[in-house]
């Protein structure tokens, strides 16, 4: 998956996203995020791709790109 379609899954996470995200966007900090969307998050990733994101890697990525690293490193 590139960048693109990553940012086309992460805003799938959320109804009716109010901001324009990138890879530099520190998702902690947007108002819909919340600790049930990284659970989504996380469960998404390991069914649909068969990437499985751990706390720790949840807790250490500060923003979407560090999230899409984590992933291309699997």
């Amino acid at each position: 998956m590139n960048e693109q379609e990553f940012l086309e899954f992460f805003e799938g996470l959320f109804d009716g996203l109010n901001e324009a995200i990138d890879m530099s966007t520190e998702f902690r900090y947007m108002d819909e995020w919340s600790s049930l969307t990284g659970l989504a998050f996380m469960t998404d990733m390991a069914e649909k791709y068969s990437k499985n994101f751990t706390v720790s890697e949840m807790k250490n990525a500060e923003t979407i790109g560090d999230l899409y690293n984590i992933y291309q490193s699997k």
